[in-house]
């Protein structure tokens, strides 16, 4: 049985008596209320645990053929009653650590997870963009049953192109109208679903918050950058976002996806999308960087500044205010680095990292400053490669760019940064060399408190679980009133008042199983060496 089989086959609790009311005109009662009605045609889902799940649901039509690196479609009307109560397929992938191999294109889809309706109100909406470096994971990863219960709102998980089918530029798409990022634009139309039909759920169109961790979170920032994304989204909230490395600028995607295509057969000239387009999933996919070069070689597929869906690099954008204006909600892990290399060189290679990897690593993500950096980040200074290393993307990649988007942002919209730090965090997988404390990942297990992709974990002991609960109760208020205090009048929450992000006293909300603190002036940045980094574009 596959890891993603327990999740698709669940009772269909409720179904009887939702048909029951249809049939006999009885008012089922809200929580019964597994049959609604969206554009496209009704659809019935399944209560589990008194939430209402409604899996699988087409947002787009499948970009084959001729829509194949074009702008996703809206799904068609179908007749009848769809069933909701499976997954649909994950975008085409390779295997990985969180998902299965797919070579079906017919794959944009989505899930709702729904408490049951209210009387009075309608509940806030969190849609849920999963990470994977842009190459791997579905939206089926994340149950989000739990996070709709404690949060008070309806989840809505998304599956969105991948790799190559997803975010390949090359020259032959210069005369193709509606610019490229095929992926961000999937997003965009599950976007447009949810406003246009979250309120068949109980849901409020007008309290959106766009959220998601890695590449999900990411695409948050590349969404605030993007005029075609404004008025999609009311909130946002990135989780370990990598954003300076989001996105290149179009000659340089066009060369990276040229290269792609000649390994295919398919060079520059006027047949080559005619010749991509007739290419099978599996040919594409063997063309592509694997996961491992992903992480070694920082080969990752990222965003075109093509000047249409995306004018400019997120980080310029919001450097600039040229953002849509959303209270955000931003933070990154504080050992995210440890869930790259020691995944990889101690669980794929069964050894330390040596020095020659560190050397590859950071002549990859930092060109002629690497000698800089590695000289900060030493194994003299951190006691070995692996710390060292982990240390430097850590602050590179995630960290210091948080404080960077956080003091941009900050200036023209509301803004909370925060830090996951429980160096206690249950890890994926037993690990022979060292721990891997407050990993990139980490923190999912606390804001959606279960497992990811089935990947068995400790469960979360009594402290954590406070802490997730906090975390919920942080994230509730946010996406309710754009604050993660509690500002509704309501009984004040049992958590630690958060202030919004400035410039001149720079908190960051650090979020600990030992409890919950607010880092004050320079603390957080002292401690990921960020006035280094700001001094990075010297060299």
């Amino acid at each position: 049985m596959s890891r993603f089989a327990s999740r698709l086959v669940k009772p269909l609790l409720g179904a009887l008596a939702s048909v029951t009311a249809l049939l006999f005109g009885a008012v089922a009662p809200a929580q019964a209320q597994t049959t609604v009605q969206v554009e496209q045609g009704l659809l019935a889902g399944q209560s589990v645990s008194g939430v209402r799940q409604f899996l699988g649901i087409p947002y787009g039509q499948a970009p084959v053929g001729a829509l194949r690196w074009k702008a996703p479609q809206p799904a068609l009307a179908w007749t009848g009653t769809r069933s909701a109560t499976q997954f649909g397929s994950a975008c085409p992938q390779y295997a990985g650590l969180f998902a299965e191999a797919s070579v079906n294109e017919d794959c944009l889809s989505l899930n709702v997870y729904a408490p049951p309706a209210l009387s009075q109100g309608k509940r806030p909406v969190i849609v849920w963009v999963h990470g994977g470096a842009f190459q791997v994971g579905t939206g089926d990863q994340y149950d989000g049953s739990v996070m709709a219960t404690k949060t008070g709102a309806i989840v809505v998980t998304i599956n969105y192109r991948l790799g190559a089918f997803g975010f390949l530029t090359t020259s032959g798409m210069a005369g193709e109208s509606g610019g490229v990022n095929f992926g961000l634009q999937d997003q965009w139309l599950a976007l447009r679903w949810v406003k246009r039909n979250i309120e068949a759920f109980g849901g409020d169109a007008g309290k959106v918050t766009m959220a998601g961790q890695s590449s999900g979170g990411t695409s948050g920032c590349l969404a605030l950058a993007s005029p075609k994304a404004r008025g999609l989204f009311d909130r946002v909230i990135m989780q370990s976002a990598s954003c300076g490395i989001a996105s290149k600028p179009l000659a340089a995607s066009r060369a990276y996806g040229d290269a792609l295509a000649d390994r295919v057969g398919c060079p520059a000239g006027s047949g080559q999308m005619a010749c991509l387009r007739a290419k099978s999933v599996d040919d594409l996919l063997a063309a592509s960087p694997s996961y491992v070069d992903s992480v070694t070689k920082f080969d990752i597929w990222s965003a075109t500044e093509d000047g249409v869906t995306l004018p400019m690099a997120p980080l310029k954008a919001m450097a600039l205010g040229r953002v849509n204006r959303v209270p955000v909600m931003l933070g990154s892990n504080r050992d995210e680095g440890r869930g790259f290399i020691l995944p990889l060189f101690h669980l794929g290679y069964g050894r330390v990292m040596d020095q020659a990897d560190y050397d590859s690593v950071a002549g990859y993500l930092l060109g002629s400053a690497a000698p800089v950096y590695q000289s900060l980040y030493s194994a003299a200074n951190y006691g070995s490669v692996d710390v060292a290393a982990s240390s430097l993307i850590t602050d590179k990649v995630f960290s210091c760019v948080a404080n960077r988007m956080a003091n941009s942002l900050s200036k023209v919209t509301p803004t909370y940064a925060f830090e996951f730090a429980d160096r206690t965090a249950p890890q994926f997988s037993p690990d022979p060399f060292i721990d891997w404390l407050a990993f990139h990942g980490g923190d999912l297990q606390y804001v959606f408190q279960s497992t990811v992709a089935g990947i068995p974990q400790d469960p979360l002991n009594a402290q954590q679980q406070a802490l997730g609960d906090q975390m919920l109760r942080y994230w509730k208020a946010f996406i309710t009133t754009g604050n993660p205090n509690n500002t509704t009048g309501a009984a004040p929450l049992p958590t630690t008042p958060w202030p919004a992000f400035n410039v001149l006293t720079t908190p960051f909300q650090r979020l600990e199983a030992t409890g919950v603190s607010t880092q004050g002036f320079g603390a957080f940045q002292t401690e990921h060496h960020c006035l280094a980094w700001t001094l990075e574009s010297l060299f």
